[in-house]
């Protein structure tokens, strides 16, 4: 089929030449005259756009008909070409014209079914068929699929910065060829400059003395020197274009660091201690170091510094964290003897870890005390219960009120007797008979005298039993309350009343 190709060309050339003088319009004869003059040039994209612009002016020219045909042929784009062709028929070609373009689209019917596939793993690329000199097939950005003549091909693949690619490719008719391209990267050269003397330059693994040409991708580039810290660089070699690093090393700052672990960060950015030291480049710098149950320590580092500088960080732990339950207004918290907050509490008090001695004073009232034992990060909730108060004022008034009570009983009680005595001399008296007026007036106010009495005295005793038990518990004791422990990085710890 290949072998007929070029006659088929050579036979559309001539078949444009046939009809040179069959063309009326002035305007398409010279867009055929300058689009020919083109396709002598090999330039046959422009001398295409130009033959298009004639065919707009004149859709039925033969001349620009059959050339269009060519120069598709040309661009190896057959399914225009076929299509160019019919249209060329269409228009009313005659005579040996007519039979020639015929047995081009008789010879070009393949392409319908027969197709060309390339796929590149890393396009796109400009593919070409056989040479360069006969133009760019298509661009595999990153496949191409076109309509084919059967036939063998060799299969040019070219893109900036990567090695030319070729290979061989059969189409057989009616059926779909698929090639799978692969381009390699072009060498490129790696120059890699410490800037202290002394340096020792590794390139994957091995010494660098001096530029050297890499393959295409990413190398290890390590850089070490004593006293710091250790650069490793990913060097991104591509498309043959030269890599040049400078590499400034960061001396090592040595710290002592509590706790081991902790995190740091130089100007928000993680870093990590390297051989017990902090790299530290030139300048001005913040670092912040934190830990979990530790609080965060931000420390500024000066652009001036001597030789000896070193750090230290010790991060202090973070205390139990307290909250109050159903504490009165103006109740404070002390630990310690030391008074850490009062109710209402804006935020949770902090109380350092170990064991604390806890009150919760509360004016008027008896404090509530207990112990504990408190853990870094953990959350403490103290509940206060019942409330004591601190006076004995109740205790006084109901003793006076008793105290009354019993004076005012007794003297009721005498007065009962002093009626009852009286009562019985005027009863032995002769000719005092039982309904005498005044006897019954002695009688009845010495009951009430002694009904009295009894009243006072009862209530009296009543009253000695509430001024003893207000005498026992008032102004004596704690408050009542709990405290409660929730769980800690140590686990769960106790949850109890005091």
């Amino acid at each position: 089929m290949r072998s007929g190709l070029r006659t088929w060309i050579i036979g559309a050339f001539a078949l444009s030449a046939a009809v040179a003088t069959a063309a009326p319009n002035t305007d398409a004869r010279e867009k055929y005259k300058a689009a020919a003059q083109l396709a002598a040039d090999d330039d046959y994209e422009k001398a295409l756009v130009v033959v298009d612009e004639g065919l707009a002016a004149a859709p039925k020219d033969l001349q620009l008909l059959g050339l269009r045909g060519n120069l598709l042929l040309k661009l190896r784009d057959y399914t225009s070409a076929l299509a160019a062709y019919r249209a060329y028929l269409e228009a009313g070609a005659t005579g040996a014209n007519r039979r020639e373009a015929q047995k081009i689209v008789d010879n070009l019917q393949a392409v319908t079914t027969t197709f060309i596939e390339l796929e590149l793993a890393n396009g796109p690329a400009a593919i070409y068929l056989d040479s360069k000199t006969q133009g760019l097939f298509c661009t595999a950005a990153p496949a191409c699929k076109k309509a084919m003549l059967p036939g063998e091909y060799r299969v040019i693949a070219e893109r900036p910065g990567f090695d030319r690619w070729s290979g061989r490719i059969t189409v057989e008719q009616s059926k779909t060829a698929k090639l799978a391209i692969t381009l390699v990267e072009k060498p490129s050269l790696l120059t890699v400059r410490a800037t202290q003397p002394g340096a020792q330059i590794t390139v994957d693994g091995k010494p660098y003395s001096g530029p050297l040409t890499v393959a295409g991708g990413t190398h290890a580039v390590v850089v070490t020197l004593d006293g710091h810290a250790r650069a490793t660089i990913e060097a991104a070699a591509h498309e043959g274009k030269p890599v040049e690093l400078d590499v400034t090393l960061a001396p090592l700052v040595a710290v002592k660091l509590a706790p081991r672990g902790a995190e740091l960060f130089l100007d928000d950015k993680p870093v990590a201690l390297d051989n017990g030291g902090l790299p530290l480049p030139a300048g001005d710098h913040v670092l912040v170091v934190r830990a979990k149950g530790f609080r965060t320590s931000r420390i500024e580092i000066p652009a001036t510094r001597g030789a000896d500088y070193a750090l230290t960080v010790e991060l202090v732990p973070v205390g139990a964290l307290l909250e109050l339950r159903n504490a009165p207004r103006g109740a404070r918290v002390v630990v310690d003897g030391k008074t850490l907050g009062t109710a209402p509490l804006a935020e949770p008090v902090e109380i350092a870890p170990g064991s604390r001695e806890i009150e919760l004073r509360v004016d008027g009232y008896r404090p509530y005390r207990t112990t504990g034992t408190f853990s870094s990060d953990q959350r403490v909730q103290l509940e206060v219960g019942a409330l004591r108060r601190d006076s004995r004022k109740r205790t006084y008034l109901v003793g006076a009120t008793t105290g009354a009570l019993l004076v005012t009983g007794a003297v009721f009680s005498f007065a009962a007797l002093d009626r009852e005595a009286a009562y019985a001399d005027r009863a032995r008296l002769a000719g005092v008979t039982a309904d005498d007026p005044q006897l019954h007036d002695m009688k009845t106010s010495g009951e009430r005298f002694s009904l009295f009495a009894d009243v006072g005295l009862g209530i009296g005793l009543v009253g000695i039993g509430v001024t003893t038990y207000l005498f026992l518990r008032e102004g004596r004791g704690d408050s009542e309350g709990s405290l409660r422990f929730d769980v800690g990085p140590t686990g769960a710890l106790a949850s109890g009343r005091f």
